[in-house]
């Protein structure tokens, strides 16, 4: 009986084991779009569900990012928009300041005065982005799922900057 009930629970075992084994972290993985970056060498990861992400439309041939980390206590966000971009070819652009393109960083939500960042803004402080596409898929109704890299330096309102570097988004519909 004690060798009947070891053999069963040692079956369970092992089912649950292969079970979660095939359950594993790539379903989580490809469920989520990301954006990862260094700001001034610290690394942020902030991730999105399938429903916004990164961006395309070709009608009006934008790019837009929008990703935060769900804290709706202090939300940290990052949120892009590229104006006049080519929707077809994966390239390499440089934020021009023009009354259409922005980048802005959340840090926190609590002082926004000294926690939002931004390439362009409305003190004469002037920043700078590079934005490289590596991937673009089309989602058909003029929208394009995309992934890519970027830099960026930012400042906030009271002039203080902060640098991006290793910036890299992925969107779950380019799989």
């Amino acid at each position: 009986m004690k060798k009947l009930l070891f053999i069963g629970l040692a079956l369970i075992s092992l089912s649950a084991c292969k079970k979660s084994d095939s359950s594993s972290s790539s379903t989580t993985a490809t469920t989520k779009s990301y954006l990862k970056m260094k700001v001034d060498g610290v690394l942020v990861e902030l991730s999105s569900s399938i429903s916004t992400g990164a961006t395309m439309m070709s009608d009006i041939q934008q790019m837009g990012i929008s990703f935060n980390d769900g804290n709706t206590a202090d939300l940290k966000s990052a949120s892009l928009v590229m104006d006049k971009v080519d929707v077809t070819t994966p390239q390499t652009y440089t934020m021009k300041a023009n009354g259409y393109n922005y980048f802005n960083y959340v840090k926190s939500q609590s002082d926004k005065d000294n926690n939002s960042y931004t390439v362009f803004d409305n003190y004469g402080h002037k920043g700078s982005a590079t934005v490289t596409v590596t991937k673009i898929k089309d989602l058909g109704g003029n929208r394009k799922a995309i992934n890519g890299t970027f830099t960026a330096t930012m400042y906030n309102k009271n002039g203080a900057s902060i640098n991006i570097t290793e910036g890299e988004f992925f969107d779950v519909r380019t799989n």
